[in-house]
């Protein structure tokens, strides 16, 4: 196959300059200053001409195709994979949820051609990537699809049983329904979310159950999930947007971009030479590379490195709390993809680009709770300027308590985390109760 099809295809200009046809008003999300624009940089080489192709005649959105390319091909290349950041080790590991409205955004049409092309190149890769559809339900049975060897024996210590485990901790999870796995996460006792967490940061989790106890080391999970704004703001519970769940997934917003009422599907060709510059990369990261960073791009990471750590106030800043991993693992890809073992600054650069489309559509998306958070920033400030000291069971009475605690924790952690506030705790009393939490404005020096 003559790889150099691809070139055949170039960028029809400006992504961001694509139009949506959509009546966004009517459709459930309303239309807010500007929706997140795509930069051409995101999508280098290869990568941007299958996505171009991929959208040139269909309704895809290119965002939507492109962050389920690196995510499918992060999962298909395993952990064998990683690079290091001092004595903490990274893989290329990503979990992305596809955030449109229900039809209208064509999110299903933005993986087709993601779909086709992993398809062509698992008939070639041994072993092939595992995928599943889901649902996601249960901690316990993701782990059990990822389990390592083990042995049951009996009370004289003799093996009575043994499972040989699964030697491929590889696994594409593909959920088009993710509002089904934030309901199962609600449920008392599932233990969904944390796995999750632990599978995202190391691949090893291990449930401290009293019987079938199973553990997973060394698993390498990619998710895809898709979900409509209704979903999102009905079932994204706020524990999971504190705790660290929400912040491991790279929101990217997608519509569509234009309207084609007879689309056409990718040429075979097309798929075969993005198959075959694919599965190249693949074998060669399954191979086992210890990827490093050129020095350039060394320099570019000093340089972005303290914009992409800085603190962002509110739920946005929580949402878009791990940065720098997130950007790192882009970066890695982006260099699997070129079939390279060293980080480039074209390869952060375009790491950074990808990036900043997450960091914009998580802006887009809860741009309404933002506003209601800053709105309660001044309200809290201005009652702090009349005031010497109020307690946190007081912060309530400012609001009229028409605001729930969820919305003032916000509100006073992103004051607080700016420098803005002082937290004083009063440690409980000798015959029990609760230590007392108050807030003051920081002493003049």
């Amino acid at each position: 196959m003559d790889r150099t099809i691809l070139t055949d295809y170039t960028l029809q200009g400006q992504i961001q300059d694509f139009a949506p046809n959509d009546d966004s008003t009517t459709s459930g999300i309303p239309e807010p200053a500007k929706f997140p624009c795509l930069s051409p940089q995101a999508m280098p080489g290869w990568i941007g001409n299958f996505v171009t192709a991929s959208c040139e005649n269909s309704e895809a959105d290119p965002s939507a195709v492109l962050f389920q390319l690196l995510t499918a091909s992060a999962a298909m290349s395993g952990n064998s994979a990683r690079f290091y950041i001092g004595d903490k080790v990274h893989y290329p590991r990503l979990f992305t949820l596809i955030y449109g409205n229900s039809a209208r955004a064509r999110k299903g049409t933005s993986f087709a051609s993601v779909e086709r092309l992993i398809r062509s190149t698992n008939k070639r890769l041994v072993p092939p990537l595992r995928t599943t559809t889901g649902p996601l339900s249960s901690g316990e049975g993701l782990i059990y699809n990822l389990r390592d060897a083990s042995e049951t024996v009996d009370k004289k210590g003799e093996v009575k049983d043994s499972d040989p485990g699964v030697t491929d901790k590889r696994l594409l999870v593909i959920e088009e329904e993710f509002a089904s796995a934030l309901k199962t996460i609600k449920q008392e006792g599932n233990t969904l979310s944390t796995t999750l967490r632990s599978l995202w940061d190391s691949g090893d989790c291990e449930p401290l159950t009293k019987q079938n106890r199973i553990k997973t080391s060394g698993a390498h999970v990619g998710i895809i999930g898709h979900i409509t704004p209704k979903d999102l703001t009905k079932h994204l519970s706020d524990a999971d947007v504190w705790n660290g769940f929400a912040n491991r997934f790279l929101f990217v917003c997608a519509r569509r971009p234009q309207l084609v009422a007879l689309p056409k599907p990718l040429s075979d060709d097309v798929v075969a030479a993005a198959s075959d510059l694919l599965y190249r990369a693949v074998s060669i990261a399954m191979d086992g590379i210890e990827l490093t960073m050129h020095n350039d791009a060394e320099e570019l990471w000093c340089d972005i490195y303290p914009e992409l750590t800085s603190e962002r106030g509110g739920i946005v800043g929580v949402i878009t709390a791990r940065a720098e991993a997130h950007v790192l693992r882009l970066a890695a890809v982006y260099a699997i993809l070129d079939q390279k073992r060293t980080i480039s600054t074209e390869h952060l650069r375009s790491a950074t680009s990808a990036w900043q489309y997450c960091l914009d559509s998580a802006r887009y998306i809860f741009r309404s709770t933002s506003d209601v958070e800053g709105e309660a920033q001044q309200q809290i400030l201005e009652a702090l300027n009349k005031r010497t000291m109020i307690s946190q069971s007081e912060m309530h009475q400012i609001f009229n308590n028409h605001l729930g605690g969820q919305k003032i924790n916000a509100a006073l952690a992103a004051l607080e985390g700016r420098g803005a506030i002082t937290r004083l705790e009063t440690p409980p009393s000798a015959n029990g109760g609760r230590k007392k939490v108050s807030w003051m404005l920081p002493k003049k020096v």
